[in-house]
């Protein structure tokens, strides 16, 4: 019972970890391109 409850709680805690990367890795990306960009032009 309590293997099953662990491998369970890994799939949820990789599934909210890998959506969570993708609301703050997506804005970060874009950011980090801007602002080399932005160093580029300067």
């Amino acid at each position: 019972m309590a293997n099953k409850f662990s491998i369970g709680g890994i799939k949820i805690f990789s599934t909210a970890g890998t959506i969570f990367a993708s609301l703050v890795g997506a804005p970060l990306l874009i950011y980090m391109t801007v602002n080399s960009k932005k160093k580029i032009l300067i």
